[in-house]
């Protein structure tokens, strides 16, 4: 499963399309979650939509980040429960790629963009300053939660949109870490008694 992450206008489903178009992920299908709303379970709500074969566009960390942006006293997913989430994908195998861009191509997509976004700009903007983080080393903003994030591309004036070479980049550690998984699982464990 490989998650794409970031806020609106950063370009997630573009990289989604992309990515199944690469043959090395035949089989795999999209997915996309909007705002969860009333009676989603913040983790069974996560874990029923978990598959193997997904590119999923937006996920757990979107909650979060938005939650945050929409200055929410608490978010509706706990810490724990947000590890916990992170630890199933990964022994599903999951790999997840968080999308982030410079405020002003942030603020000219708005320009363009803005009669079907869901939120405002200050929201997206707020929220994109969390992805930031949880997509660096330090965590910042996302530090209480620990994302877990496998790469992270960063759109700017000069490059605002991931290129090819790196979306095959991130595929190829993606499927490597699924070839690892599947030998790991097929490893007799009684030797280990």
């Amino acid at each position: 499963m490989i998650i794409v992450e970031g806020t609106d206008l950063v370009g997630k489903t573009d990289v989604c399309h992309r990515l199944l178009k690469d043959k090395r992920l035949s089989g795999h299908i999209y997915a996309h979650l909007d705002r969860p709303g009333d009676g989603f379970h913040d983790y069974w709500g996560y874990i029923d939509r978990m598959s193997p074969n997904v590119i999923q566009d937006r996920f757990h960390m979107s909650a979060v980040a938005y939650d945050y942006a929409r200055n929410k006293d608490e978010c509706h997913i706990a810490p724990e429960t947000y590890r916990v989430i992170d630890a199933r994908l990964r022994l599903l195998g999951g790999f997840t790629i968080v999308i982030t861009a410079d405020e002003s191509l942030i603020t000219d997509r708005f320009k363009i963009h803005k009669d079907r976004e869901l939120y405002e700009l200050p929201v997206i903007l707020q929220a994109n300053d969390w992805f930031r983080d949880a997509g660096s080393d330090d965590k910042g903003l996302a530090w209480s939660y620990s994302p877990d994030v496998d790469a992270h591309f960063r759109c700017t004036v000069k490059h605002p949109f991931a290129s090819d070479y790196w979306l095959f980049d991130m595929v190829t550690i993606y499927l490597q870490r699924r070839a690892r998984l599947l030998a790991l699982s097929r490893q007799d464990y009684r030797w280990h008694l």
